[in-house]
């Protein structure tokens, strides 16, 4: 029987709706922080201070759990201080797996990223898919979840368009902007991680997790400026020349974007099939409704 769980991750923005998601579910929950800090982590989680990659300093900490779920992730690389696709996703789930085997524990919850392969577009798709087989690789009962473009209240995507459409009125585009997407609320990925934990059903099986709707990221940048009752202007990049202009600057912290983001970018992310939603009875919120709700004061004058 499964009643508390240790997650790694939950001071980000995933985390914390995961952490709410286990609560819901009347779980105990033990969080790992580097930076001894809740950051978006809700009250009520036990706080371990620790570095995922120095497990020495924590690693006693998940004797009384019965399952870890692993959120650590990062999506751009500074080699300079050590933050690497290799070290935050490779060796990471090595300490994760060694550490679930030592401790007891059975159950191991973990998300990659849709489009996770060998073959990806970027290292940080093959990195994903490295962490993959590790998990599948180790004894544990594992299940891993690989979502498209997470939407929800602290996102990086949506509320960066619309600042940027409410500042400029206009957010460029690369090439046509139809590479395709499933954006799924973060509050349904929550619920399908804590869903799962104890779910015969999804034990020892890698899930894709989209939202209902499949859109161009043009379609979603016009959607958020509709939502707020603004115009926007999406002046088109050609791809050449956004690749040029990313490679030279992509190092740099400054500029947005990496090489890797952009390939991972333009070849879109859409999910196969979405099934476990079904097998755990989640009806998942649309785009198009959460825009609705999150800049209704928009439309109300506010």
């Amino acid at each position: 029987m499964i009643n508390k769980v240790f997650v790694a991750g939950g001071t980000g923005f995933v985390g914390s709706h995961v952490i709410n998601a286990l609560f819901a579910r009347g779980l105990g929950v033990k969080a790992l922080s580097k930076n001894d800090s809740r950051g978006f982590m809700p009250d009520g989680a036990e706080i371990v201070p620790g570095d995922i990659l120095s497990p020495d300093g924590w690693k006693d900490s998940v004797s009384d759990c019965s399952a870890f779920i692993n959120l650590v992730g990062i999506i751009r690389e500074y080699p300079k201080e050590g933050v690497t696709f290799d070290k935050i996703h490779v060796e990471a789930v090595k300490n994760i797996t060694y550490i679930c085997r030592e401790a007891g524990i059975s159950r191991l919850l973990h998300i990659s990223a849709a489009g996770a392969s060998p073959e990806g577009v970027s290292r940080y798709l093959a990195t994903k898919y490295q962490a993959e087989e590790l998990i599948m690789a180790s004894g544990l009962n594992y299940t891993i979840f690989r979502p498209s473009l997470i939407f929800g209240p602290e996102d990086k995507s949506v509320n960066t368009f619309a600042k940027v459409i409410r500042s400029v009125g206009a957010f460029p585009v690369f090439g046509n902007g139809g590479y395709m997407f499933e954006p799924v609320y973060v509050g349904d990925v929550a619920e399908a991680v804590a869903k799962s934990v104890d779910s015969p059903d999804c034990y020892d099986r890698t899930f894709c997790l989209g939202g209902p709707d499949t859109i161009s990221y043009r379609d979603i940048i016009i959607s958020v400026a509709s939502s707020m009752e603004e115009k926007v202007y999406l002046p088109s990049v050609p791809v050449s020349a956004a690749r040029k202009i990313t490679s030279l600057m992509g190092r740099f912290r400054f500029y947005p974007l990496t090489r890797d983001q952009l390939e991972m970018l333009l070849e879109g992310n859409v999910c196969k099939s979405s099934e476990i939603f079904s097998i755990l009875g989640i009806k998942r919120k649309s785009l198009h409704k959460y825009l609705e709700e999150r800049f209704s004061h928009f439309r109300n004058g506010r």
